[in-house]
């Protein structure tokens, strides 16, 4: 019996998370929310219902926590990682689900973190990193690091 209670509650908890959708010139507008009320997600889907276009995520306090880029069901383009107080902690180009670019890491005073290019998914060429003020501490390429000889 106490498992029924526990699986009542679990569907309880799941209803309290409303998910909203409405149709508009983007597609199919999902939404989810805090058991407080408050904007969890909002995504849109196409015809096929996959997921497509900016997914925006939220802290519980309202605050912006993440915006992927969505093309039919696949991460495609930037996504973007915020502190909860609403200053940028990451930007990662992703292609068809895979990071493949230069991701850029913030610290949480706004000021850059590091740069790192991707290829594939894998680290590939130069690290920069910087110190909390801004100022550039390293100048590293991968190779170095993992005592491999350049070619």
């Amino acid at each position: 019996m106490s498992g029924f209670y526990l699986i009542l509650g679990v569907i309880c908890f799941v209803l309290e998370i409303n998910k909203i959708m409405k149709k508009d010139e983007k597609g199919e507008k999902r939404e989810a929310y805090y058991p407080n009320g408050k904007l969890l997600a909002r995504a849109y889907f196409n015809k096929k219902g996959k997921i497509n276009g900016i997914e925006e995520r939220f802290y519980e306090n309202g605050v912006i926590k993440a915006k992927i880029e969505w093309k039919n069901g696949k991460i495609e383009g930037i996504c973007e990682n915020y502190y909860d107080n609403g200053r940028l902690e990451s930007r990662i180009p992703i292609r068809n689900d895979v990071i493949w670019g230069t991701v850029e890491n913030y610290y949480r005073n706004g000021k850059l973190k590091s740069k790192i290019y991707y290829r594939c998914g894998v680290e590939e060429e130069i690290l920069e990193f910087y110190d909390e003020l801004g100022e550039k501490k390293k100048k590293l390429d991968l190779d170095s690091l993992l005592n491999r000889k350049n070619k």
